[in-house]
């Protein structure tokens, strides 16, 4: 899964924690929306290492260099090891216990969508054998010679039409995070905000959409 829907898992994970804590302040709440789509996003962060080890701005799905899902912050067992650890700790406030509950829930949660293609190696670092739902292994097929935007817009183009599965629950995780989103800013700010906003998350979405649909009409379909 792309970190834009990792980071909408993340959020709303943090929603759910948030609606059974009537307590925090409408600051906190958001704050905690915050963190929760930080931490979906968190086990990404090897990418950036992957990508500077590996002296490109590209993927390393496949063949020669460093697998980003390889490296440890996509090991299962570091944010379960992470989650006992933080269980012994007592914290000053509801706020925090929820912070620090979801740096390790959403980690997690994180591996098990990715899990969907392309897998994890869910007993890293004793074995690094990959484990996934569709595609074991399989990196996203992209056009030869592409770099830069051409290269990133490819790849999300081709993730969209290979990865099915995780392209609808990705999709359907960034629609309910809008609809969230929206109910939050009407309750807390006003309906006229909520609507500009909605309509500011929309449009970008709307724009890759189009541009998907007439990129496939031109791209044969993968066997």
């Amino acid at each position: 899964m792309l970190p834009f829907g990792h980071f909408a898992a993340g959020g709303l994970t943090a929603f759910a924690v948030a609606y059974t804590q009537p307590e925090l302040t409408p600051g906190q709440t958001n704050a905690l929306l915050l963190w929760g789509g930080f931490m979906g996003f968190a086990p990404d962060l090897d990418m950036v290492y992957a990508m500077k080890k590996n002296g490109t701005s590209k993927f390393k799905l496949e063949g020669d260099g460093i697998d980003h899902r390889e490296l440890w912050p996509h090991w299962p067992i570091v944010w379960i090891a992470a989650l006992f650890v933080l269980g012994l700790f007592t914290y000053s406030s509801a706020f925090w216990r929820d912070v620090f509950l979801l740096a390790c829930i959403c980690p997690l949660g994180h591996l098990l969508l990715d899990v969907l293609d392309y897998g994890v190696a869910l007993f890293a670092p004793i074995s690094m054998k990959f484990f996934a739902v569709n595609n074991p292994k399989v990196g996203v097929p992209l056009t030869e010679g592409k770099q830069g935007i051409a290269y990133w817009l490819d790849f999300l183009c081709q993730n969209h039409r290979h990865c099915r599965l995780t392209a609808l629950m990705e999709n359907a995780l960034l629609i309910i995070g809008r609809v969230i989103v929206f109910y939050e800013l009407s309750v807390q700010t006003s309906i006229v905000t909520a609507i500009i906003v909605f309509v500011m998350l929309a449009i970008p979405a709307a724009a890759f959409w189009i541009i998907i649909r007439r990129k496939f009409s031109s791209v044969p379909t993968f066997q």
